[in-house]
């Protein structure tokens, strides 16, 4: 039997430092590359190189994860190309960034995309923008059978008790959700459950807050529990808390972590106790970018909170500054003291909100027992929604304006409001 034709292929790839293991692997994955002449493989990877602005060093990856693309002539590589960038809506840059991502892509039928397109576009709603944006961060997620999504679907509906609504939210988030089996899925649930003694129930909620949690491993896993706990004089049980609270903390890069903390003890004085109280209140505030950090805290003590009142409440440290001002400006023009609005936690209530309601009370004569109370107690009792107050009090810039203006002189604050940026000057 002549087998020119194979040895010239493993010395092509072999020149593309594929050992014999790798290049075994790759050729479980397209067999009828065995047929391809040396030289047609050559002129492949020029031709790749130059149309898709890959370097050759990269062919490697190329070749191991999408052999296929080898078969196919030229003009139907260049009809497949042009098939996705019309459909997803995607530029020649983006395309060469997917292609770089997923190389399988150009060895999967037309009819067979199709029809992943129109399985995610009829189950989730989405729209093609939707799954464009998708595609170009996960561009795998056309590669899967339609019955093993079906599968991974039926085991995030039952054991998960997601709704299929929230499962093409966090598509949007993570869809490499969908590169994992069923098996490894559970499995990694059940390292999180035995490691933290945590509930499935527990961890179900944590994947409904952070989707991503998946991408994370066992290793990395360990070694940011055991960082949090050493660097804050947490026990396993504290980390669980914090953990449970804000599960996006695992996703935080450690040096940014404790970059962040000096920064706020020294921005409100706090020493390592103080500042551990206040991780254990909430440890979200380790998720916000630095950025203009100093002038946001400038921003809030301006407002007239001080240190006990961040170790109290440490989640308005995750309020944008604009937010803030204009809903502690609102509810303390109204006669609410600061005491309350933090102990209430009104500053997750949104400004539109709170100024709607309060504007109700006050054309209406009904006096509000709490301004705060849930959506659904508040519109049995007044016999209105929240969303039907907004559009008849909407909030204007001019409005908002007239409120810090007021709170400023109330409160003998010196200070100018930005309106533009949100910030007071």
């Amino acid at each position: 039997r002549d087998r020119s034709v194979s040895r010239g292929l493993g010395d092509v790839y072999k020149r593309q430092a594929l050992d014999d293991k790798r290049l075994a692997s790759t050729l479980s994955l397209a067999p009828s590359i065995l047929l391809l002449q040396p030289s047609t493989i050559e002129d492949k990877i020029g031709f790749l190189s130059e149309n898709f602005n890959i370097p050759k060093s990269e062919i490697k990856r190329i070749v191991l994860h999408g052999p296929r693309v080898l078969v196919n002539d030229n003009e139907t590589i260049l009809k497949k190309v042009k098939y996705y960038r019309i459909t997803l809506g995607l530029n020649s840059k983006q395309f060469n960034k997917v292609f770089r991502l997923n190389p399988a892509i150009l060895g999967l039928r037309h009819d067979f995309v199709k029809s992943k397109i129109d399985f995610y576009m009829q189950k989730f709603g989405f729209s093609i923008e939707q799954i464009s944006k998708i595609f170009k961060r996960f561009p795998a997620i056309v590669n899967y059978p339609i019955k093993n999504i079906e599968k991974k679907i039926d085991l995030l509906t039952g054991e998960f008790g997601l709704s299929i609504e929230k499962i093409g939210k966090n598509m949007l988030i993570s869809p490499s959700i969908f590169a994992f089996n069923p098996q490894t899925i559970l499995k990694r649930r059940q390292f999180y459950i035995n490691t933290f003694g945590i509930s499935k129930e527990q961890f179900n909620k944590i994947f409904y807050k952070l989707p991503t949690i998946f991408n994370l491993s066992e290793e990395l896993i360990l070694e940011k529990a055991n960082f949090y706990e050493k660097q804050f004089g947490l026990t396993r049980k504290e980390f669980v808390r914090c953990f449970l609270n804000s599960p996006s903390i695992l996703e935080l890069n450690i040096d940014s972590v404790s970059q962040k903390a000096e920064f706020y003890k020294k921005a409100f004085g706090l020493d390592d106790n103080e500042f551990k109280t206040l991780l254990l209140r909430d440890m979200s505030m380790l998720d916000r970018n630095l950025e203009n950090g100093e002038n946001r805290i400038d921003q809030i003590l301006a407002l007239g909170f001080d240190k006990n009142d961040i170790i109290s409440s440490p989640k308005i440290l995750t309020i944008p500054s604009r937010n803030l001002i204009l809903r502690y400006a609102i509810c303390m023009n109204e006669g609410m003291t600061k005491k309350f609005f933090l102990g209430r936690n009104a500053y997750f209530f949104s400004e539109q909100k709170l100024y709607a309601r309060y504007q109700f009370e006050k054309e209406s004569q009904i006096k509000i027992n709490n301004i705060l109370q849930h959506e659904d107690a508040f519109s049995k009792r007044y016999g209105v929604s929240t969303d039907e107050l907004m559009k008849l009090y909407p909030l204007s810039s001019k409005k908002e304006i007239e409120i810090i203006d007021t709170f400023f002189k109330n409160n003998n604050i010196v200070a100018n409001y930005d309106a533009e940026n949100g910030e007071l000057q």
